[in-house]
């Protein structure tokens, strides 16, 4: 936050002002209190205005004087960033973020957090995220999402796209790399890398939801797009070739699956492509026998 043109911590500002009030409610000048706290009189001003860290030694012997646990109190507060960035980890994999909608909101409280915060951790968290938001305001200029996505994926460190299983992983680097993963032309690719976050065990529903409804997308386009099945007596043709994959796909087997039960496989194709509200191990359950067909 800014005050008098000068960049503040904003935590440090909202701690300053809560000892002020305190301090003014026990009817105290800050002469009074240095006097009882045997610290500086400066000090506690810049204390009380947010302009220097909390020393925890301090704040135990301000604590005495009010009767007040101010190290809890300030603990609490320091970690309240982190509480706002698990807040919106949680609502970005629960939400349907659509390209090109308006992330303003979070990207502004997230920028607030990246300037502010004397943790870097959470500065760190902080920026991923944020220019995650940011890809997703992005509407069609898939170059631009992407950069975005490995600008996140590479910050506080070199992370290494070759060999997934050598980097470090939260919540967050997960889902910036399922994003990565929607923008690689090559379908293969994307398969690998959602399947290595699949095998990762990721503790986290919304995040699995999603996951599994790219996997799937991803093997329905992969695969071939669902001819009209005719009521009776389908006469299929030996192959299917697809522009998309770039694969001739044998049409044997599936001619089997659909005369066994065309209503069962073509409500199973129908699923795998429209699973979004469904859920994740539900998916799961459904690939491998979606796989079956071919």
């Amino acid at each position: 936050m800014i005050k008098n043109g000068v960049y503040m911590n904003r935590n440090n500002y909202k701690f300053g002002k809560l000892l002020k009030d305190l301090r003014q409610k026990n009817n105290m000048t800050q002469e009074e209190l240095s006097y009882r706290s045997f610290i500086n009189v400066k000090t506690l001003s810049n204390m009380e205005n947010g302009k220097v860290d909390f020393d925890l030694d301090m704040l135990e012997i301000l604590s005495e004087i009010f009767n007040i646990d101010l190290v809890e109190k300030y603990l609490y507060l320091i970690l309240d960033d982190s509480s706002q960035i698990n807040k919106l980890v949680k609502n970005l994999n629960s939400k349907d973020r659509y390209p090109g909608s308006i992330q303003a909101d979070e990207i502004r409280i997230l920028t607030e957090i990246e300037n502010t915060s004397h943790r870097k951790i959470i500065r760190l968290k902080a920026k991923k995220l944020r220019l995650l938001f940011q890809s997703v305001e992005i509407k069609d200029d898939k170059n631009k999402k992407k950069s975005l996505i490995v600008e996140a994926l590479n910050v506080g460190r070199d992370f290494d796209f070759k060999d997934l299983s050598s980097n470090t992983y939260d919540i967050i680097d997960y889902r910036l790399l399922m994003n990565y993963a929607i923008y690689i032309k090559y379908k293969a690719e994307r398969l690998k890398i959602l399947k290595f976050i699949e095998n990762s065990r990721v503790d986290d529903d919304n995040l699995n939801s999603i996951l599994y409804h790219n996997i799937s997308n991803t093997y329905y386009t992969t695969t071939f797009q669902i001819p009209t099945i005719p009521q009776t007596n389908p006469t299929w043709p030996s192959t299917i070739s697809t522009n998309q994959s770039q694969q001739t796909i044998k049409i044997q087997s599936l001619q089997s699956c659909f005369t066994k039960n065309p209503s069962f496989y073509m409500t199973l194709i129908f699923l795998m492509k429209n699973m979004w509200k469904w859920h994740w191990k539900l998916q799961r359950k459904l690939i491998p026998i979606y796989m079956k067909c071919f």
